[in-house]
């Protein structure tokens, strides 16, 4: 196996500092800049920079209009995986190398910035590690911040299917079950995802995937 369970495990003891800096700021309300591959790349500059102020909703939605864009597990997700073993394995430099050529491929995996601190800090550049986990905070509030998921209405809008099993798992902390993809009636795509959580709880959660559904229909040359 890669490491997956442990992967969920690193991820849950990370949430409590994630879910704190959701909590720091209130939303305001701004305009919403086209996303592109120009406004990825700027975002992506000034994040490596340590700038923490920048749009990570806008930097979110600009990695699908990338050429690089995976919204299901691919190259991206392997590099990923191969970082998080190997951070495992007390490897942080091939970790670091790993986690890096990830990033490049897409910046907006907030798991990547997590290995890369954790990673960063053991060298002990103390600047890389905070720049990471503010860039991995900063996404995960984009994420949270995107819709509730009770219903079709207040779905979390999702880039990547990997997002979607995050909130489930590692937000919700429940054990996955079913996964159902709903033609809405208001001309929507959505994935409702079931799961039960550690109290035996039943949940089930809506995500609004028209991203990840166009990007489908495109790479199989269909009408948008």
């Amino acid at each position: 196996m890669l490491g997956v369970k442990n992967m969920a495990t690193c991820l849950r003891l990370c949430l409590a500092f994630l879910l704190g800096c959701f909590l720091l700021s209130g939303a305001r309300a701004i305009a919403a800049p086209e996303p592109s591959q120009a406004l990825y790349d700027a975002l992506v500059a000034k994040a490596e920079s340590g700038d923490t102020t920048i749009d990570y909703a806008a930097l979110r939605l600009s990695y699908t209009r990338t050429d690089h864009y995976e919204p299901y597990p691919g190259s991206a997700i392997e590099l990923m995986l191969k970082a998080f073993n190997a951070m495992q394995a007390k490897d942080c430099p091939a970790a670091i190398d790993s986690a890096r050529a990830s990033l490049k491929l897409n910046y907006v995996d907030f798991r990547v910035h997590e290995i890369l601190a954790d990673c960063l800090e053991k060298t002990g550049d103390t600047a890389g590690r905070d720049r990471e986990l503010a860039t991995s905070a900063g996404l995960v509030k984009a994420l949270l911040a995107s819709g509730v998921g009770k219903s079709p209405l207040t779905a979390y809008k999702v880039v990547t299917i990997s997002e979607e099993y995050f909130i489930l798992e590692a937000y919700y902390g429940a054990h996955r079950g079913s996964q159902s993809l709903i033609n809405g009636e208001d001309g929507h795509m959505y994935d409702c995802l079931t799961g039960t959580t550690a109290k035996g709880e039943e949940i089930a959660l809506y995500f609004n995937i028209d991203t990840i559904f166009g990007a489908e229909r495109k790479m199989f040359g269909l009408s948008q």
